[in-house]
């Protein structure tokens, strides 16, 4: 691909004829080999390159690469080296740990950097994580919206609401059963909502503000610093300023890139509890945190930097390939 491009580009002497492009996934184990460690200077491995060209460019490149691009953090357990300088101080931190030391560096700003994994439970502990250290970060109130759940010709019993609220939403098509935002919070919509209005399942915004129904109960409590608002029904409209659309105005009345997002209703939801498989309806608003990101919900996604998760998972054969491309030149030199 190298050598292709450079002929391509006419620039023999640029790696990849000059194009800024960051190739990250299924990397070669970068552990200690025969005593060699990983992370070492282009200089030291000179020899390398006259005898072995392809131990150079799949050992040296790569460490240039990752040394130079600070916009990407590979979350894997072959990235634990002590030699490692964006490691060495956090080694043994977990990775939720460092997910909330993340979140706190990105609060404040429009910046957007996603955690991006495989695993919807590990996408799902980052938000919640997350959301809650950007609260206090931030100082705003945590809003919690229960959706209206209901059964085709049973009610539910309150031992089964209660189970309910505990499911993820991917097990239930998207539409969260409870709905947890704050303002300045950075959403992404999980339905296919607007072709006008750039609403699809994957758009990417920041909450700026929501309208509740006029019969909405709020009960407020304090919970580690944090200031809850525990509504009784799900929001009306969420007012979401789309990424990348600032300069758009989407309706009249409303500031450049923003849109309302409204709640519907999704029914022939299958769910499972212990025992017992039934067909359920929510009304909700389609929006959840997207501090992390599955990567299917992410391709085609321009983000300001982003931090890669361990890829492989139980359910894949192989590890999820990367290409992440930065239209910044100065940002990274290969």
């Amino acid at each position: 691909m190298d050598s292709s491009l450079r002929e391509i580009i006419g620039n023999p002497t640029n790696c990849f004829g000059g194009i800024h492009v960051l190739l990250v996934g299924d990397w070669l184990q970068q552990l200690p080999v025969a005593g060699q460690p990983a992370f070492i200077t282009a200089d030291e491995v000179i020899q390398l390159r006259r005898r072995h060209s392809t131990d150079y460019l799949d050992r040296v490149r790569r460490i240039n690469a990752y040394r130079s691009h600070n916009s990407v953090v590979i979350l894997t357990e072959n990235m634990r080296h002590r030699r490692d300088p964006v490691w060495r101080d956090i080694s043994t931190s977990g990775e939720l740990e460092i997910s909330k030391m993340l979140t706190l560096t990105t609060i404040g700003t429009k910046s957007n950097c996603p955690i991006i994994v495989t695993s919807n439970a590990l996408r799902a502990e980052f938000n919640m994580s997350s959301l809650r250290v950007f609260c206090k970060k931030a100082g705003v109130v945590l809003h919690r919206f229960p959706g209206a759940v209901s059964r085709p010709r049973h009610r539910l019993t309150s031992p089964q609401r209660k189970s309910l609220e505990s499911i993820r939403d991917d097990k239930t098509g998207g539409m969260p059963i409870v709905l947890e935002i704050a303002i300045n919070l950075i959403v992404q919509c999980t339905k296919n909502m607007s072709p006008l209005l750039k609403l699809a399942n994957g758009s990417i915004g920041t909450v700026v503000g929501f309208t509740m129904p006029q019969n909405d109960e709020v009960r407020i409590h304090t919970s580690d610093t944090i200031e809850e608002h525990q509504h009784k029904l799900p929001p009306d409209i969420v007012f979401v300023e789309l990424k990348d659309y600032s300069n758009h105005t989407f309706l009249p009345g409303l500031p450049p890139g923003v849109v309302p997002v409204c709640r519907r209703i999704e029914k022939g939801i299958e769910v499972k509890l212990p025992g017992r498989e039934f067909s359920i309806a929510i009304d909700q608003v389609p929006l959840v945190a997207a501090y992390s990101l599955i990567a299917e919900k992410c391709q085609g996604l321009t983000v300001d930097k982003m931090i890669l998760a361990p890829l492989k998972h139980t359910t894949r054969r192989t590890p999820q390939p990367f290409v992440v491309l930065r239209s910044r030149p100065e940002a990274m030199e290969l």
